[in-house]
């Protein structure tokens, strides 16, 4: 009888195209020419996500994560990078974008193939126009400068087309870089104060907290002739978080509301007032009903 190793490729990739990601995990793990198999065609199996990564303890080295369409579809995996140094600014195509406060580094990562692509160093962002600090000086607060960043395709499969774009500065504007470039670069005609990014359909596109939505060239942010505005709404009142979320073939802006801290204090002393009234008035009311003959 043959081995498991002398099965035909052909045949293994179908077999691992029916595997959810935790199986393909343990498919690579059975002997060599499998796992070569897995490293050289992940990026073709079809994963059944998206995949939802929890939050852990504060000084943990793993996550856990769980299919969000399947939830029996879940695991733990080693993420050394979830530290108190280093903040996952994306979860974008698969991988993370992982910025490294101390070591003043940016690099993308796929948490299961643990294959890392190293991106330029926050240093390198350029400073735009009204922000107070320069980049290199935010770069030991990098959590709060490098505010969320994604991929437009699979670095390995498609190297040549992958821009990563990043929200970033005290006004959130948006840098971009290829890879293998030393340095950021500014889009040109980014708007302030911008809630979210996102890559569809061959473009990337983002919204603001004016409700404004643009859409960017894919390959080339900087392409002014191909940015246009796509969508402008009344600016909404009260405190809001907008979203842009692909979804079944169109791109919706999803909205939440979010109270204040102040607004929750200031209702949890209103409520305490209340309730201190309530019982003044029932101590009234308790002398009121023995005067009272009716309600005797």
């Amino acid at each position: 009888m043959g081995s498991w190793s002398d099965l035909p490729n052909d045949i293994l990739e179908q077999v691992a195209k029916k595997l959810h990601h935790l199986e393909l995990l343990h498919f690579g793990s059975v002997c060599k020419p499998w796992r070569f198999l897995y490293l050289e065609n992940h990026h073709r199996l079809h994963l059944k996500g998206p995949f939802l990564l929890r939050s852990s303890d504060f000084y943990s080295n793993s996550r856990k994560y769980v299919c969000v369409e399947n939830e029996k579809v879940q695991g733990e995996i080693f993420l050394s990078e979830s530290d108190t140094c280093k903040w996952i600014c994306g979860p974008s195509q698969g991988w993370l974008v992982i910025v490294d406060s101390w070591g003043q580094e940016m690099y993308l990562l796929n948490p299961f193939m643990r294959h890392k692509i190293k991106l330029p160093s926050p240093a390198t962002f350029p400073l735009f126009l009204n922000d107070q600090r320069r980049p290199d000086d935010a770069c030991r607060d990098s959590y709060e400068y490098v505010y969320k960043a994604i991929i437009s395709t699979d670095p390995i499969s498609n190297p040549e087309d992958c821009v990563i774009m990043a929200i970033v500065g005290e006004l959130h504007r948006l840098s971009f870089c290829k890879l293998g470039d030393e340095k950021w670069t500014n889009v040109g005609g980014s708007p302030s104060l911008i809630d979210d990014v996102t890559f569809y359909q061959s473009k990337f596109y983002a919204v603001s907290q004016f409700d404004l939505t643009i859409s960017f060239d894919g390959k080339n942010p900087n392409d002014h002739v191909k940015s246009k505005v796509v969508a402008q709404g009344p600016l909404a009142r009260g405190n809001l978080k907008r979203y842009l979320v692909p979804s079944g073939g169109h791109l919706l802006q999803v909205w939440r509301t979010i109270e204040s801290l102040f607004s929750c204090y200031n209702n949890c002393i209103d409520d305490d007032d209340d309730d201190d009234d309530d019982d003044y008035d029932d101590n009234d009311g308790d002398d009121d009903d023995n005067s009272n003959p009716t309600q005797q």
